[in-house]
């Protein structure tokens, strides 16, 4: 080999790179390391965000959510308060003008 091809040989062997492993380049395994504990730090901060986020998304819905229950259960009271057999006597007898039927005028029919 004559000594412009040693000099070639020696250029090409400078442009490419030869392969390294990670830990003989100690910066650039050091800026991946940055980059990866950045990285997890950011998506643990997001990732909280997002919980507290939805922990008190969850809370206004329990909130909403027992209100409407305290409300069905005021009218279900209500609405037995109303269906009352003396309030519908009362209100049959002064609206209507309904009145029980006397005790001839009631027949027992057997099946």
């Amino acid at each position: 080999m004559t000594t412009a091809t040693r000099a070639i040989n020696v250029i090409r062997w400078q442009w490419a790179m030869p392969y390294m492993p990670l830990a003989s380049r100690p910066v650039l395994r050091n800026m991946l390391l940055v980059a990866s504990i950045l990285l997890t730090s950011f998506a643990t901060i997001s990732s909280k965000h997002i919980s507290r986020q939805l922990t008190t998304d969850l809370q206004a819905r329990h909130d909403v959510s027992n209100t409407h229950y305290e409300n069905w259960s005021k009218l279900l009271l209500e609405q037995g308060a109303l269906s009352r057999q003396v309030r519908v006597e009362q209100i049959a007898h002064q609206k209507f003008l309904m009145a029980s039927p006397a005790s001839k005028q009631v027949e027992i029919v057997k099946l």
